[in-house]
């Protein structure tokens, strides 16, 4: 045991009381274990505050005076010991910025989902997909789909956000509540300068469930829904490494149902909804990228701290 935590974690600097930086191995260019350690420590108590560093590999904890830097190393190497042997995840490559994955990911589908606007667009595809979802009406779905679009109600997403830090990872990370809260913000306020500058007319084909009021393209509901969830799913994603497919696959479900109901409640047009969720990744990338960008200024900020102690 002793061989392992010299190998897991190494206490770096213990000079001052309640403060101690540790180097912890896997930790350099590894978020999710940067994450996973933030969380996990950030719930024990008499343990103030954590701070870990991808680029240095070192995590600097705070804690009560009445730990010493000993007992909290080996706390440590017990999470590490759990998400090395638990989670078993394929190790982060060398070099590669972290965030640049999820904001290729983002950005290729928002590109996807544009090209394929054009061609329905194009094609005046947009009244026939609406007539063949009219089919599919029913007493029972429509309840379903007025309950299901209300999930993607601005006022509902916005009210969840400032929710967030009352609960789970979001209350050990307000920070991070505090950018979903703002991604939110500024997608509700892009999607009504862009309905503004389109001016689309929203589609009448039937009568509808719903009164809806001012422009069309693109969909409140598609746009503002995939940049709350999307980035409550990107935090949740990071701190669940062991969870990501069934993150991910749950915001899909919901998303898309929100986008569905919008389409089968008539109230938008099939193009609206998929311009939505493009702009939307893209507002997503454009914040994943920030935050990014802090994080390795903040980093260095710390290690320049540090590095005095």
């Amino acid at each position: 045991m002793l061989e392992e935590y010299q190998l897991l974690v190494q206490p770096i600097h213990t000079a001052i009381a309640g403060r101690a930086r540790y180097k912890i191995a896997g930790l350099w260019r590894c978020q999710s274990l940067k994450r996973y350690l933030e969380l996990q420590l950030s719930t024990q108590p008499n343990i103030f505050q954590v701070r870990g560093s991808v680029d240095t590999g070192n995590l600097l904890v705070i804690f009560s005076p009445h730990l010493n830097h000993s007992q909290v190393a080996k706390t440590i190497q017990n999470l590490v010991h759990i998400y090395r042997q638990n989670l078993r995840l394929p190790p982060v490559p060398v070099g590669v910025n972290q965030c640049l994955l999820p904001v290729i990911s983002a950005s290729s589908l928002a590109t996807i989902l544009s090209v394929a606007t054009g061609i329905i667009y194009s094609q005046n595809w947009d009244e026939l997909i609406l007539l063949n979802i009219q089919k599919l009406h029913d007493p029972i779905l429509d309840r379903v789909m007025l309950g299901t679009t209300l999930l993607g109600e601005p006022a509902i997403l916005l009210a969840l956000c400032w929710s967030l830090p009352q609960f789970g990872f979001f209350q050990a990370h307000p920070e991070s509540a505090q950018l979903v809260t703002n991604a939110t913000l500024s997608a509700i306020g892009l999607n009504l300068f862009l309905k503004y500058i389109f001016a689309r007319e929203r589609p009448l084909l039937w009568e509808r469930l719903i009164n809806v009021d001012y422009y069309s393209f693109p969909s409140g509901h598609a746009m503002v829904s995939i940049v709350t969830y999307g980035m409550i799913a990107y935090f949740l994603a990071q701190a669940y490494p062991h969870k990501k497919q069934e993150i991910f696959l749950l915001t899909f479900l919901l998303i898309s149902a929100i986008g569905f109901s919008r389409l089968y409640l008539g109230v938008h047009w099939f193009t609206d909804v998929t311009a939505g969720y493009a702009f939307g990744l893209l507002l997503i990338a454009g914040f994943i990228l920030m935050k990014g960008k802090f994080e390795q200024s903040q980093s260095l900020i710390g290690e320049g701290v540090g590095g005095r102690e």
